[in-house]
């Protein structure tokens, strides 16, 4: 008899503990689905380079000019990447930004002293969201908009001591941006320099 009072005390406290559970679930926020922003690479490029120039005029140096050659050549770069899902200055080929450059007939040549020099790259990959929360099979996203990613970008080229020394490089005098929004969400940027 006793077991029996102590079976049926713990099933009525199983079926208590559940529908306080349901309860809870049924009551607690479901995260609500933020529609997908629209992004544009042409903004979302020329807020980069507002950055970029804020960077080097904080450093005293002057701002780099926006070159619509450069900037073809770096989107070309970009959409490759997104295409093929790579990222790297180098294409699965071998060609590096040397090589774009020239396939462009564009010529870069900055003279410093007995050096030089025919141009430089930074690129930056990126997510569009911030956040997934999954729930059941749905996925729920956070977004990054278009200013959070330029200064995501800008923020990751200044802690990287190369993309930095790049940006900060005081004889270069023009700049492009290119700009790859994947269907699979990641962001592609390449910033080539002259």
């Amino acid at each position: 008899m006793d077991i029996r009072k102590s079976t049926v005390a713990a099933l009525a406290a199983c079926v208590l503990a559940l529908a306080a559970v349901s309860a809870r679930a049924r009551t607690e926020p479901k995260p609500a689905q933020k529609p997908q922003p629209r992004v544009s690479s042409e903004r979302l490029e020329k807020s980069i380079h507002a950055l970029v120039n804020r960077e080097r005029a904080a450093k005293g140096l002057r701002p780099l000019a926006w070159d619509a050659k450069l900037a073809a050549i770096a989107r070309g770069h970009s959409g490759d990447m997104g295409r093929r899902n790579y990222f790297a200055h180098v294409t699965p080929e071998g060609a590096n930004f040397d090589a774009r450059y020239a396939k462009a007939r564009y010529k870069c040549f900055v003279p410093v002293g007995d050096v030089v020099h025919g141009g430089a790259e930074n690129i930056a990959r990126d997510d569009l969201w911030a956040k997934i929360t999954t729930l059941g099979d749905r996925k729920y996203y956070d977004w990054h908009s278009e200013d959070e990613l330029a200064r995501r970008t800008v923020a990751g080229w200044m802690k990287s001591p190369g993309h930095r020394a790049n940006i900060l490089t005081p004889h270069w005098q023009h700049e492009g941006l290119g700009v790859t929004v994947t269907r699979d969400l990641k962001v592609y940027v390449t910033e080539d320099f002259c």
